[in-house]
């Protein structure tokens, strides 16, 4: 039985099973715990090497002497685990949307945007593409993005290039659900050259909250290092930390 709640707000989640010879790190005659760490994302496996890691975690737990047992490593099972708990933790966050849901006030627009902001700052892709939903919608500078997995692919690029990547968000409008916003981000290419990037952005939400369409124009401007206005370490960006037009950004 997997713990929903758990697995939705913390990032080391349980999963309780009633074989007590599944991997665990706690055990006792009726159950097992496993705990997961989140902070690792799984690469997708294929629906093949999914069916057969997951017949080799049932044959060894059945079979623990077996040589097919012995050979299956601990890491192994622990990492598929972990592929299926995160898989889960999407599903659901799929199932229950993302809130605040629409119609907007202005409070729950400012909301969405600083979870946006928060969000593109982890530069993770697999949490950024759960704000969209599976058929969500982009144009992004002059490249057209379709779906969640291409969201990622997008972003995994994205964020090879742009380094040390610090964004800014702010809300400049709404209605009932729709949502535009300006912002500004830092990085530097591999050659150690630094750029802010002024961009707005139009979004469209569904009722679940998931935005179904982003359309974003950005320019980018060359800066010296020293003109640098974003500095908090990596990251979310701290409460105390001025916004755009704080900055006269």
């Amino acid at each position: 039985m997997t713990n929903t709640n758990s697995l939705k707000n913390n990032s080391l989640f349980v999963v309780q099973t009633s074989n007590s010879q599944t991997t665990s790190s706690v055990d006792d005659n009726n159950s097992s715990i496993l705990i997961i760490d989140d902070s690792h994302k799984p690469t997708l496996l294929s629906f093949n090497d999914q069916i057969t890691i997951a017949e080799t975690v049932m044959f060894s737990d059945l079979f623990p002497d077996s040589k097919i047992a012995q050979q299956f490593s601990m890491q192994s099972k622990t990492n598929f685990l972990r592929y299926v708990t995160c898989n889960l933790i999407a599903m659901n966050q799929s199932m229950e949307g993302r809130p605040p849901y629409p119609p907007f006030t202005n409070e729950s627009a400012i909301e969405k945007v600083r979870a946006a902001e928060d969000a593109w700052n982890s530069r993770d892709p697999h949490r950024v593409s759960l704000a969209y939903s599976e058929n969500s919608r982009w144009r992004n500078r002059s490249e057209f993005v379709n779906g969640r997995e291409a969201i990622v692919g997008f972003l995994q690029r994205k964020w090879t290039k742009e380094l040390d990547y610090r964004l800014i968000k702010e809300l400049w409008s709404y209605d009932e659900n729709r949502i535009s916003v300006r912002f500004a981000y830092e990085w530097h290419d591999d050659s150690g050259n630094w750029f802010r990037s002024y961009g707005n952005e139009n979004w469209e939400f569904n009722g679940q909250g998931l935005m179904t369409r982003r359309y974003a124009s950005i320019n980018d401007l060359p800066i010296k290092e020293e003109e640098r206005k974003f500095r908090w370490i990596l990251g979310r960006r701290p409460d105390e930390h001025v916004g755009l037009t704080e900055l006269d950004l």
